[in-house]
C-alpha cells in the first residue's frame, strides 16, 4: 500500500513539505511499501489448487494468518503473475497474504 497524497492543493510550502516528509517516511516502512493481497482459500479434498490472485507480478512472499484442517504446501515454482498453486492433503482452510515485500535486506551467513 503505497501512499500517494495529492500535495498540489496544499498552498503552504512548510505544510506541503511536512506532509511529503511524512508520506516518504511511511512509504519506506517495509510492510507499508509492500504489495499484498488477502486470500481466504477453502479446499475440500486432496488436490492441486490453482488460486487466482491477479497481482500482476510474481509473488515472492506469503504470510499465513490462519489455517485449519488438513495440511498443504505451496508449489512456488508453479506461481505466476496471476495464480499461485497449492497442494492440499484433505479438507481445510487457509487465510493468507500473498505478494512481495520490497524492503528485503539480504542477511549473509558466516
Amino acid at each position: 500500500m503505497i501512499l500517494n497524497i495529492d500535495l498540489s492543493r496544499i498552498t503552504d510550502t512548510a505544510t506541503r513539505r511536512a506532509i511529503k516528509d511524512i508520506q516518504d517516511t511511511l512509504n519506506n516502512i517495509d510492510l507499508i511499501s509492500a504489495r499484498y493481497k488477502m486470500l481466504d482459500i477453502t479446499y475440500n479434498q486432496n488436490q492441486r489448487l490453482e488460486v487466482v490472485h491477479n497481482l500482476g507480478f510474481l509473488p515472492t512472499d506469503i504470510i499465513v494468518t490462519r489455517s485449519t484442517g488438513a495440511g498443504y504446501s505451496f508449489v512456488w515454482e508453479a506461481f505466476t503473475d496471476k495464480i499461485l498453486v497449492i497442494n492440499t492433503l484433505g479438507a481445510g482452510n487457509i487465510r493468507l497474504y500473498v505478494g512481495r515485500n520490497n524492503g528485503v535486506s539480504p542477511i549473509g551467513t558466516n
